[in-house]
């Protein structure tokens, strides 16, 4: 069997993380490697199963990556996780649908426009003193800022072409931090707690966050396994983000695309394997 690892230009090998499957499938007969999603040259039909793992710019170029994601469907390709459930992901419009639903998602306004004083006239309107602006298609805190303040609104990118949503800040983060819980075939698999760096609201490592693998208890871990059972499709990964207030887990976003799964450890790298062949 031949797997193809989905990766970007910017990382043609995977990141370091994501390499260290590669024996880990080996061990299981399949032979899986490296493979940049906009590389024209690719012939697709060579793999049986393509696994976007490495895919971190699918944010800066979502029109490509969209129309590349409904060339693969229509060739046959199998895809982990599915283009169907890839497509409902990548727009962050999803948090109202499932908050439809019941789930319990932080506080957003979607944007009509983005300009200093509308945005100024959200915030008031809701009483927040202090909100997070962030595109609704984004990765690893593009184009993300935080509003300190109905004054303290920093001078807004040039950047017509995005939507832009407004979230509440949640003081979790900075007191005990955001999780990550982290499913693998839709069953709990492990879970960290991510926190900003000092100076900064932001949890990625690059801004100076700092992550350790802890469990949140069963009473979350549910919790987040029950926001997994709107999505019928098959998922081989999911990473459900979000804060924890009075035993009650409140949802920052659902990663089906290419999210960082933590997997340093053997084990994991094992168990995200096994899940895989599991579901085949």
């Amino acid at each position: 069997m031949k797997v193809g690892l989905i990766t970007c230009e910017k990382l043609p090998k995977l990141t370091r993380s994501d390499q260290l499957l590669i024996p880990k499938f080996l061990r299981e007969g399949i032979h899986a490697e490296p493979v940049v999603w906009s590389d024209k040259a690719v012939d697709w039909k060579r793999y049986d199963h393509v696994i976007i793992r490495s895919c971190w710019d699918y944010h800066e170029r979502a029109e490509a990556f969209i129309k590349w994601l409904i060339e693969m469907k229509a060739l046959g390709i199998s895809m982990m996780n599915p283009v169907d459930v890839i497509l409902a992901n990548h727009d962050k419009i999803y948090l109202r649908q499932l908050e439809q639903k019941g789930i319990s998602i932080v506080p957003t306004i979607w944007l009509e426009k983005v300009q200093r004083d509308y945005i100024c006239k959200k915030l008031e309107e809701r009483g927040w003193k202090k909100a997070v602006l962030k595109p609704v298609i984004s990765a690893s805190a593009f184009h993300t800022y935080l509003l300190n303040g109905y004054e303290d609104i920093p001078a807004l990118p040039k950047v017509d072409h995005l939507q832009f949503m407004l979230q509440e800040f949640q003081n979790e983060i900075e007191q005990e931090g955001e999780w990550s819980i982290i499913f693998f075939n839709k069953e709990f698999s492990h879970a960290v707690l991510k926190k900003p760096g000092t100076g900064d609201f932001r949890v990625q490592r690059e801004f100076g966050g700092s992550y350790q693998l802890k469990y949140p208890g069963n009473t979350i871990v549910d919790q987040a396994g029950k926001i997994l059972d709107h999505y019928s499709q098959p998922i081989l990964y999911a990473r459900i983000d979000g804060i924890i207030r009075n035993n009650e887990f409140i949802l920052m976003e659902i990663e089906l695309i290419e999210p960082e799964l933590f997997l340093s450890d053997v084990s994991l790298q094992k168990r995200f394997v096994k899940s895989f062949v599991g579901m085949l």
